[in-house]
């Protein structure tokens, strides 16, 4: 148990002590941040397994809307990362029923489950509706937090998408616009990779159009921010990022010299 799960186990139990039960939206709250910690470790059975227990207690302890659906979301994501891709369609569908006459007011929350629909869509290859929830997903998160440069990893999901369905063309375009803003999100959030992503999505788009000068630049550009990222993991001591930012990469890099 490292210290992270000790600080989180800590808190549940002292959680549990002032509550006295364990049915409270607030132990319901807990429950689901203990999930995200094991989510974020790679353990996605304990993830899975704590945050339905919190999603249950939020149900039965009726819990702010916006908060139960937060807790289906991330069993859905699970669910779709785990190959149980229509189980995750069963529970988004609940949720968007939840939201009823909140559609215009949790426009945040409306974009995580479209995002969560478009790749619960992706895995059973159902491309065009991938594209939509995406789409959609997208032009939510951009109603109401224009500044947050998270925008950028739907943008990545959509792009990914239209290629599945050879529009190469519009994901070209899609991500050529999306790093007109990269200095802002590297400024916003140094550790964000969502700026190779784009550089990596865009490089296959264009190597699948023929154009191999532009895939060329992509891929120096790509790689001049993987080091970038490189730099900066190493001086934080963050394995974790080293190890994704190498596995997303690595396939690009082996490529280069191929066009």
């Amino acid at each position: 148990m490292d210290i992270g799960e000790k600080y989180q186990m800590e808190a549940l139990k002292r959680r549990r002590q002032v509550l006295g039960t364990d049915m409270h939206p607030i132990m319901g709250a807990v429950l689901n941040n203990v999930g995200e910690l094991y989510l974020k470790k790679g353990d996605l059975s304990q993830a899975e397994c704590y945050f339905r227990r919190g999603l249950n207690i939020k149900t039965q302890t009726n819990a702010a809307v916006r908060n139960i659906v937060l807790s289906e979301v991330n069993v859905a994501n699970i669910l779709t990362e785990t190959g149980r891709p229509d189980e995750a369609l069963e529970i988004l569908n609940c949720s968007m029923k939840r939201m009823g006459e909140f559609q215009t007011i949790y426009e945040d929350i409306l974009s995580l489950i479209h995002e969560c629909f478009g790749r619960a869509f992706m895995e059973k290859r159902k491309y065009t509706l991938a594209v939509k929830h995406f789409r959609e997903a997208v032009r939510r998160h951009g109603d109401t937090q224009s500044r947050d440069f998270g925008v950028l990893g739907l943008q990545c999901r959509l792009a990914d998408s239209l290629i599945c369905l050879q529009k190469y063309d519009k994901a070209i375009e899609l991500l050529t616009t999306a790093l007109r803003r990269k200095e802002e999100a590297i400024l916003n959030k140094p550790s964000t990779m969502n700026i190779l992503r784009c550089y990596i999505i865009l490089e296959k788009a264009q190597i699948a159009i023929g154009r191999k000068t532009d895939a060329q630049i992509s891929q120096c550009q790509g790689s001049r921010e993987y080091e970038r990222l490189t730099e900066l993991f190493e001086s934080l001591c963050y394995d974790e990022g080293l190890d994704k930012i190498q596995s997303e990469w690595n396939p690009l890099k082996s490529r280069k010299g191929t066009y």
